[in-house]
């Protein structure tokens, strides 16, 4: 499919070169694509995928129950940032989501998302952006492990929907 000059690639490989590692965790902002990034890394890993309900998207101590006792694991974990910036373990690799700010808002606007205040309390400020606090923050507690991967990148993946019609927090369909 063309998209102006260019030539758009689907790209059905782009996530091979995480398979050194037996637990992948994606996070980031709300809303910064860390739902479908999680899919797609664990279906093309062939790695079970784990949703931030499974450990009731804040319980920090489940989420590292099944960190440390599973292998071949994708979870998907924006409600435990800071969890994740902490974690120095060899065998896992985080995946922090990069998007515009901008973008971000804007996806939280669309879902009516009302829970901003809740993370902001999380790194002790009442007001502010989330997503570019928890981007500051990122910048000085990174994992022993990281990559950064743009929600632009995303949008090479098959799995990628670039005109989806209805908006909800967990659409990858």
């Amino acid at each position: 499919m063309k998209i102006g000059e260019y030539l758009l690639v689907r790209d059905t490989d782009m996530f091979e070169k995480y398979k050194d590692y037996k637990k992948i965790v994606v996070t980031g902002p709300q809303r910064s694509g860390t739902t479908i990034a999680s899919h797609m890394i664990a279906k093309d890993l062939g790695y079970e995928h784990i949703d931030e309900t499974k450990f009731g998207v804040h319980n920090g101590n489940v989420f590292r129950k099944i960190l440390n006792d599973r292998e071949n694991i994708v979870i998907q974990a924006p409600g435990l940032f800071q969890d994740c910036m902490a974690i120095k373990d060899e065998d896992v690799l985080v995946v922090v989501m990069k998007r515009n700010i901008k973008d971000i808002i804007a996806s939280q606007e669309r879902i009516k998302w009302a829970y901003e205040k809740g993370e902001l309390s999380k790194f002790g400020l009442e007001n502010g952006i989330i997503s570019k606090v928890k981007y500051d923050y990122f910048k000085t507690h990174k994992p022993k492990n990281y990559v950064e991967l743009r929600y632009s990148d995303i949008k090479r993946h098959p799995l990628y929907v670039e005109n989806r019609k209805r908006f909800s927090p967990k659409q990858t369909q």
